[in-house]
């Protein structure tokens, strides 16, 4: 997915962050290789895959209440 000028400016006025007018073409550069590599991430097929780990699935020993 291609960024472009306008929505890095826009992001940026959204977010409340002041970005410098030679750092956008750079900026829009990175946010599109982000959103490329998150494109790629979602195309994989992991519907056969078990989770390796869950959060939930973790005890955590506490220590008795006093």
């Amino acid at each position: 997915m291609a960024v472009d000028n306008k929505t890095v400016i826009d992001m940026a006025h959204l977010a409340r962050i002041a970005v410098a007018e030679e750092d956008i073409p750079q900026i829009a550069s990175q946010m599109s290789k982000v959103l490329d590599l998150a494109e790629k991430m979602a195309a994989v097929d992991t519907d056969a895959l078990a989770p390796m780990a869950h959060p939930l699935d973790a005890s955590q020993p506490l220590r008795t209440d006093a």
